[in-house]
């Protein structure tokens, strides 16, 4: 039996920049299905999204550094709140508010930003 704990260095730090106001969210928030995904860290700003046929809240997949097309028959619903390892993916969900879209993990895409707007707001610049 190992009882060590393996150090991980995970930074949380940019959450407050890039979640700049929260207006409304999922009530309790979500545990995130992350099947497929890969990195260590579901990081704040990132998308989330539902599969249509059973309400199943999912993180977005990503491919490298960039997001993956939204797979068919999902919906967009919000951004989580916070950074959150992916090992216990349990995070709000923003649906209303204002994100820094220059300060997140993974460029959002042109889908990402129809889907989401106008209930959130994407700056411009770092305010």
């Amino acid at each position: 039996m190992d009882l060590q704990n393996t150090g991980e260095n995970i930074s949380f730090g940019n959450d407050g920049i890039i979640i700049q106001s929260v207006l409304e969210a999922i009530p309790g928030g979500k545990s995130l299905d992350v099947t497929g995904y890969t990195p260590l860290v579901v990081p704040a700003g990132h998308v989330v999204i539902r599969q249509d046929s059973n309400g199943l809240i999912k993180v977005h997949p990503v491919s490298g550094a960039t997001y993956a097309a939204t797979p068919a028959s999902h919906t967009i619903i919000g951004v989580t709140i916070a950074s959150v390892k992916t090992s216990r993916a349990m995070v709000g969900i923003m649906t209303k508010g204002r994100v820094n879209k220059n300060a997140v993990t993974y460029p959002y895409l042109a889908g990402h930003l129809t889907a989401l707007q106008p209930n959130i707001t994407f700056a411009q610049d770092v305010v």
